[in-house]
């Protein structure tokens, strides 16, 4: 017993198999046969699949112990067993089933991997011996510090790693470790009554070895990745594969052996580029080649590159450039023939249609006008009646300008009884009074604004109008606050309850209202949007169950035979909702909108869970209301319904608004 303790010290940390007193009998693991299983009906898993049964017999175990036996395996495989005389008849799911935990409640647990995959309704025989030591024996342990590492003793290969067998004490026994690309280590050992441990940690053969090759090629030894340019390290004895590789190059290899005491330098020859040919004309002539931002000299041109993807690039002076991906294949001609835009259709438009427009002193047509110029500056005349307007315009192939407007200009000069307020024009800011502008005839509105003082004009411009505007911005009224466009938030308040509440239930049977809370926004000038979301915040401080089977319709907490349920209710909701506004009149706008709501009452039983009643709700509503907009106070009201108005809800909110520009 004293050996054993020592033992299950030793190889606690090990596995499950290392201290158990059961394994599975080496080679014992065989199919039978031409069995066939009679009973198949019988013997399918939870999921209907097949099983198979594997024949257990028991070495040193006798029936008594043999009923300690129990099997797991992964969380698919169903197991199942009787026991027989003399042995344990295990059926297992055929197809999921990868291991076998055999477990003994005192001779501990044995993890059998199964050699290969079961067959359905299939039969086999498995011996699973006792290797609990005798008055006479003692354990022999060998341990390798390298998991493949194979173990012999008496010349018989026991396992990997890590073995244990017993022996007679006395009896002299020689053992071996053989591990790949490591010293084979051997010996022979004496069974005593105390310790018998071998523990070795293997020494590796490896040859210094340092390969080179060009500084942009990945350095591959048997086809796994080392470096860039230079490798130094150590490789086991042998032949290995010494390979260079770049992309889209010829990979070059060596196949060499390594001896061990010899440190191995190798060079690989730099990888071959592998090419293709791209053949170059453009329409004009003499244009410029870039191939991956490297010139390559001037159309018409044939060029030999390296293979696969590449940006191609052709310039010309007051030309649109043409950029492009091209893929170059091995050994083939890749044919490019491009005609080079020389020019572009350009648009030319008026502030009133039907001018007559002339373009480097030639009379093209009315406003608007399309034309196809050429690349470079050009003069543009447009006359209507007495009035003439020029303007040069630079048509070229980068800045992607397609549309020019020509305006009857007139200078006027913007002024205020204070200095320094910001003049806008047709809602864009100009700069600070006074300021002289070159204005288009034609319709503007203009405003000089001061903090919040603000005077707005609508003027018409023309060759003949005034050429000096003075301004004196006062308190800006309600509606031009109102129709700068606003934006909004609001904090809103709502109490809710059934129809049935209001209507058809005396006071001392209705539910009591529901208050909820949340926010809105949106913006609006003479018509506007709003988002609206509420919540009553109430949540339940446990697991929440649903389920309408637990609730009964006229249910009294006390009062009924059913005291599973506390006076404990929770009333919660969520809801959103999205609409539109109009404005009716000075402030006043209408709402109308709708969205989708959840309804929920929570009941706590004695047990301190929550359920989700029948008496939740969820689904469309419907709101409409009014909001007044006074500056930055805002004031709203709204009435909320469900989809079948069962349920109405008042909703008050209080906000605050701020204009967009």
């Amino acid at each position: 017993m004293l050996m054993k303790k020592i033992l299950l010290l030793i190889f606690a940390f090990i596995s499950i198999n290392a201290f158990s007193q059961i394994k599975v009998k080496n080679n014992s693991f065989q199919k039978i046969e031409g069995y066939v299983m009679l009973d198949k009906k019988d013997h399918t898993d939870m999921n209907d699949a097949p099983m198979a049964l594997i024949k257990i017999a028991t070495e040193n175990i006798n029936a008594e112990e043999r009923r300690k036996f129990t099997f797991k395996g992964n969380a698919e495989t169903y197991f199942d067993w009787t026991f027989e005389p003399g042995e344990i008849y295990l059926y297992v799911s055929a197809a999921a089933a990868t291991f076998i935990e055999i477990i003994h409640e005192d001779y501990g647990k044995y993890e059998f991997k199964l050699p290969y995959d079961l067959c359905d309704y299939c039969g086999y025989d498995m011996v699973v011996e006792y290797l609990g030591t005798k008055e006479n024996d003692a354990y022999l342990v060998v341990k390798s510090d390298q998991a493949n590492a194979k173990i012999y003793i008496d010349g018989e290969e026991i396992g990997e790693q890590i073995v244990l067998k017993q022996f007679i004490i006395g009896t002299t026994h020689t053992w071996m470790i053989e591990c790949d690309n490591y010293h084979t280590e051997s010996g022979k050992l004496t069974i005593t009554a105390g310790e018998n441990v071998i523990e070795k940690k293997m020494r590796p053969v490896l040859v210094d070895v340092i390969v080179r090759t060009d500084s942009e090629s990945s350095i591959y030894i048997d086809d796994e990745y080392k470096s860039k340019g230079t490798w130094t390290g150590k490789l086991p004895e042998g032949k290995h594969i010494f390979e260079a590789k770049k992309v889209n190059h010829k990979t070059m290899q060596k196949s060499i052996e390594v001896v061990s005491g010899v440190t191995k330098s190798i060079v690989i020859e730099d990888p071959k580029p592998i090419t293709g040919t791209v053949d170059i004309t453009t329409l004009p002539a003499d244009a410029k080649i870039y191939i991956d931002g490297k010139y390559c000299g001037q159309t018409p041109n044939t060029v030999n590159m390296i293979i696969g993807e590449h940006e191609l690039k052709l310039e010309k002076e007051a030309c649109l450039p043409i950029m492009k991906s091209i893929i170059v294949k091995a050994d083939r001609v890749l044919t490019i023939n491009e005609k080079i835009q020389t020019g572009k259709e350009i648009t030319i438009k008026t502030i009133k249609n039907g001018d007559n427009v002339y373009i480097d002193d030639e009379y093209v047509g009315k406003t608007p006008l399309k034309k196809h110029l050429l690349f470079g500056t050009h003069n543009v005349k447009v006359m209507r009646e007495d009035e003439t307007a020029y303007r040069d315009i630079d048509v070229n192939a980068t800045d992607g300008q397609d549309e020019f407007i020509i305006y009857y200009g007139h200078f006027v000069t913007f002024d205020s009884n204070k200095k320094g307020d910001v003049v806008f024009v047709d809602g864009e800011k100009q700069g600070k009074t006074p300021m002289e502008l070159d204005i288009a005839y034609g319709n503007h509105k203009v405003t000089v604004k001061r903090n919040q003082k603000i005077e707005t004009r609508d003027l018409y411009i023309s060759s003949s109008s005034k050429s000096y505007y003075m301004f004196n911005p006062t308190k800006e009224t309600l509606k031009e606050f109102n129709d700068n466009g606003v934006r909004f938030i609001i904090a809103n308040a709502s109490v809710s309850s059934s129809i049935m509440n209001l209507v058809d239930l005396p006071s001392d049977l209705r539910d009591p209202a529901k208050l909820s809370y949340g926010l809105s926004f949106g913006s609006y000038n003479s018509i506007g949007w709003y988002m609206s979301i509420m919540t009553s915040f109430n949540v339940t401080d446990s697991v929440v169950y649903t389920g309408a089977t637990q609730f009964f319709p006229g249910f009294q907490a006390g009062v009924n035979d059913y005291n599973v349920l506390t006076e404990n209710v929770v009333n919660s909701r969520l809801s959103a909702m999205l609409g539109l506004m109009v404005r009716l009149g000075g402030p006043i706008y209408f709402k109308l909108g709708g969205g989708y709501g959840l309804y929920s009452k929570y009941y706590q039983t004695d047990s301190g869970d929550w359920y989700r009643s029948y008496e939740s709700k969820e689904g469309w509503l419907v709101t409409g209301g009014f909001q007044f907009n006074m500056k930055h106070l805002i004031l709203s009201i709204d009435v909320v319904s469900d989809q079948k108005f069962d349920m109405l809800e008042f909703k008050l909110g209080l906000g605050f608004g701020w204009k967009t520009k």
